[in-house]
């Protein structure tokens, strides 16, 4: 029996945890199961001492390559400032609501010749059972000069639209 549980855990644990949710159902199944079986996640610490598992375009993004996993236990809110050629859906996004668009350029280290004009904001509910890689934006040296970044920054794999809060 030993031999088919571990292998079928494992599986479960992959298709719960690990992998992106197809849908709203998949979220929801995700988040009753950590709730019967995962009443505590601790953040796991990734960075130079110890690979994580985002791409390493992704990790250079955080200051140090230093980043948190972290599945939510609750819900969260979370803010995104886009415009221009950056839109409304996108991986990254920050905790901390945004004062104006030149407040995030250098907390969040987002150079302008990417082609965000940060004058819109976003708000959405990030729910619980969601897996984000948060830590401090990393400085940016662009040819216009240096953006020193260290603001709070997550990553999100999969943004669901339905997240969105309208009208924020």
């Amino acid at each position: 029996a030993a031999r088919i549980i571990g292998p079928a855990c494992r599986s479960l644990r992959r298709v719960l945890i690990l992998e992106p949710p197809a849908d709203a159902a998949a979220l929801q199944i995700r988040s009753e199961y950590l709730k019967a079986f995962r009443p505590r996640f601790r953040p796991v610490r990734y960075g130079p001492h110890m690979r994580g598992p985002l791409e390493p375009s992704v990790a250079r993004t955080f200051r140090g390559r230093s980043y948190s996993e972290r599945l939510l236990a609750s819900d969260i809110l979370a803010y995104r400032l886009y415009g221009g050629t950056a839109k409304q859906l996108g991986h990254y996004w920050s905790l901390v609501r945004p004062y104006g668009p030149l407040q995030a350029q250098l907390d969040l280290a987002i150079a302008p010749q990417w082609g965000n004009t940060l004058n819109n904001v976003a708000t959405a509910r990030i729910p619980a059972g969601t897996t984000i890689y948060e830590g401090a934006a990393a400085s940016q040296t662009t040819g216009v000069g240096h953006l020193p970044g260290g603001g709070s920054q997550i990553y999100i794999r999969y943004v669901d639209p339905s997240w969105f809060i309208p009208g924020s």
